[in-house]
This record gives structure tokens, sequence and C-alpha cells, in this order.
């Protein structure tokens, strides 16, 4: 996961460091010694910088009178959630959550006053993207962007038409908006939009004429994913400048439709939903291994969706139907999809008492946070974020190396002790080289 290996390849550091430090402090010590007090030293500086912890909590609402909520998405970095909640006057409103400042208001187009639904974020919370209702009558919904400077701006329409458009997702530095939009008679067209170029035609596949939705966008803006209607049904698409609007197919089995709903930070990961001869499933798509299904979770009806994912693709998360309903999944390539009401209680023994987790909607850049909406312990619909820290690689080996240097420690004695019995007239020459080479 990002930032894993600097984490790692710091703690490398400050133990080599601690145990030159040590060698020179005190040189009849031995390595075992060194190498142990390297590993405190670095562990110490690795846990004070980020104590990280497993943690689940619910964000709350904006309404005690009408308290439900739902969080669509999560920065990359982690740091700002966006969703919306009913209001006291019933609607739907717009809010980000920090830490800090907790859930705060979004607002509404100017003018307009009913329903606001952001869903998606940029890095650090500075661009927000979604749909509110319209400032122009003629209209139903609007794309918007949200900045703190300006608040929430209408993006507009495709020329041609009056009636709808959404935001869909945002680039990491919120320069390149994704969407669909209305344009002329009933068809919905993607669309791709930045400051310099306004709202952007992205067409359709080959052979579609009536419907795209562009779902996801890469780091940098370059790659867009969705789904659009082709000759073959609805299919996902990558789009990159160089080679347009590409569909990726369907999985095995099934009524072919598919649609990409995400885009890994790199853009060669994509994950959504295709139909295989079990039912729709989650997919992941790659370049070499093309689209494969996730599976789906033990009980119910077979049907899952992935919604998000990982910067590097590693992590995805979304939904899957159980005898419970559509609960929260996570997966990963060596333990495959996971109900994540497990993980979070039965792995990291967090308390979850009273809550069902609905579907999972978004994950950070690193992949230990998520994101979603469930059933709190009120029963009523309740955002929820997760966090699931990463433990260091070497701290998992810390064990091993330990164990290993008590093993040759205890071995390099034994035979120390085994020479001074079998020849008592070289003690003085054995002591001298166990105090040199045989010492660990």
């Amino acid at each position: 996961m990002i930032g894993a290996r600097t984490r790692v390849a710091s703690f490398l550091i400050v133990i080599i460091r601690g145990t030159r430090f040590m060698r020179w402090q005190s040189r009849p010590k031995s390595r075992c010694t060194d190498l142990i007090t390297g590993l405190v030293l670095g562990f110490i500086p690795l846990v004070s910088a980020k104590a990280e912890v497993p943690s689940f909590m619910g964000l709350g609402s904006l309404s005690t009178i009408y308290p439900a909520s739902i969080a669509r998405s999560i920065s990359p970095d982690g740091s700002v959630v966006v969703g919306n909640s009913r209001n006291d006057s019933d609607f739907n409103e717009g809010f980000q959550w920090t830490a800090d400042n907790g859930m705060l208001r979004l607002g509404f187009l100017t003018g307009d006053s009913r329903h606001s639904f952001p869903l998606n974020v940029s890095n650090q919370g500075s661009v927000i993207v979604g749909f509110a209702s319209a400032t122009d009558p003629n209209a139903n919904f609007e794309a918007f962007r949200w900045t703190e400077n300006d608040g929430m701006m209408g993006l507009g329409h495709l020329p041609g038409a009056t009636w709808s458009s959404s935001s869909r997702a945002v680039s990491g530095d919120g320069s390149v908006i994704v969407g669909s939009s209305a344009s002329v008679g009933s068809a919905i067209k993607c669309f791709r939009w930045a400051q310099d170029t306004g709202m952007i035609d992205m067409g359709y596949l080959p052979g579609g004429n009536s419907k795209c939705d562009a779902t996801g966008v890469s780091a940098d803006g370059s790659v867009i994913v969705g789904y659009s209607f082709s000759g073959l049904g609805q299919e996902a698409f990558r789009w990159t400048s160089a080679n347009g609007m590409i569909g990726i197919g369907d999985l095995a089995g099934g009524v072919f439709t598919s649609a990409a709903l995400a885009v890994s930070g790199d853009g060669a990961v994509i994950v959504g939903e295709g139909a295989s001869d079990l039912g729709e499933e989650a997919m992941r798509w790659t370049e070499t291994t093309g689209m494969v299904g996730l599976g789906d979770l033990p009980g119910g009806a077979y049907d899952s969706v992935a919604y998000a994912t990982s910067s590097d693709g590693s992590v995805v998360v979304g939904y899957g139907s159980t005898a419970l309903g559509q609960e929260a999944f996570i997966w990963d390539q060596n333990a495959g999809i996971r109900r994540l009401h497990d993980v979070l209680a039965e792995d990291f023994g967090l308390d979850l008492t009273g809550w069902f987790l609905g579907p999972a909607f978004g994950i950070s850049a690193d992949g230990q946070t998520i994101v979603g909406s469930g059933t709190d312990e009120s029963g009523s619909g309740g955002a929820w974020i997760a966090h699931i820290p990463e433990p260091s690689t070497l701290l998992l080996a810390m064990p091993y190396y330990l164990g290993l240097c008590l093993q040759q420690h205890f071995r390099r004695n034994l035979a120390r002790r085994t020479a001074l019995r079998l020849v008592p007239n070289c003690m003085r020459a054995a002591d001298s080289l166990g105090q040199s080479r045989l010492r660990l």
C-alpha cells in the first residue's frame, strides 16, 4: 500500500543507525544485543510518528429530526469524507466530514434549497463534485464543483439540452471532472470538464447512441472509465486521449452487461461490475488479466458490485449479497472477498454492536480507510468510516529475526562450553576465540 515502503525504509535506517550506535558505545556487547537494541530504537520513532490503531465510527447526521446519512467517497489522503445527509427540512444536503471538524454542510446551488449529492472528492478535500437540484426551472439536476473559496458552482450541461447533468469523479488535483449530461433529444453522454475547456462531449463506444456515463478518473486525469452502450450492449470502457474510448468487455456467461465504476490512481486497474453465469458480479480489470470476477459474499442472491479501489488497485471495496442484504466487502489478492464486518470485528476486535454495514463506497489511496453507508444502533441510516492500519512488514518479521538471533546465540555458547570441556588446556585460547568470534 502507498506509504508502506517509505515507513519500512525509514524503520530500517533507524535500526541500522541504532545498531551502529550501540556498537560504538559498547564494543563488548554481542551482535544479538545490538540487533535487539536496533529493533527497539527503530520501533520507538515508528510508533511515535504515527501510532495507528484500527477504528470504526459513525459520522452522524446533519439533522436530529431526520437522522440519516450516506458517505459516498473519501479523499485520496484519507482526511475528508463527503456524502449526503437528510437535513431538518427533510431534504438531502451534501456534507464534508473531517476528524477535527466533524460533519459540515456544503449547501446547495445558488437560488436553490432542495437537494445536493456530493459523489467524489480530490486530494485533501480541496475540490468536491456531484450533482444538485438545478437553478434552471426547466432542469432537474446539475453537475457541480465545490471549493472552499467559491462554494458550490454549477457546471451546466452539454449543448442541446438543459434537463440534467452529474459530476461523478474528480482527479487528484481537482483539475479534471468527469460525469454525464443530457444532450440533444433524450441521449445521455459522457463528459470531461476542465477549467480551460469547459464540458466536452466524450461520445459513445462504437455502436452506441443513447447512453454513456463517465464514473472514474485517474489521479492525473489522463485515464477515464465508465460505461456506454455499444454494439454488444452496455459495456465498461477505458478512455485516454491517445486511444479514445475502448470497451473492455464483460465477464464470461450471462447477458452481456458491464460497468466500470472506479479506476486506480495510476489508471492501470479498473473495478466495477459485470454479468457472469452466476449473476451480477463485482469485477477487476487490468490490461494483463482482462476482466476477472471477484465473487460474492456467502448467502443471498448472487449479486456484488465493486465501487472503489486503492491507488495501486490492490484493495477493492463494494457490496456483496448475504442473507441479511447488501453488505460491505473488502477484497485483496491474498484473502479474496471478505465481509468487512467480520474483518473489523474478528480480525481487529472492534465493537460494531448494533451496526449493519451496507455498501462500502470509498477507500483512501493507501487502502487503509473505508467509508460507506449502513444502519446504526438506533436503526437509522448512517454514514460510517473504518480504519485498518497496515502492519509494517518488518514488524511482522521481528519475531523471526529475534528467534534466529537467540538460536544462533545458544548454539555458539553451547559450542564454546563443549570446547572448554574437551580441551581444558586451551581454556584461554577458547575464551579469546569466544570473545572475538563465537559470540553473536
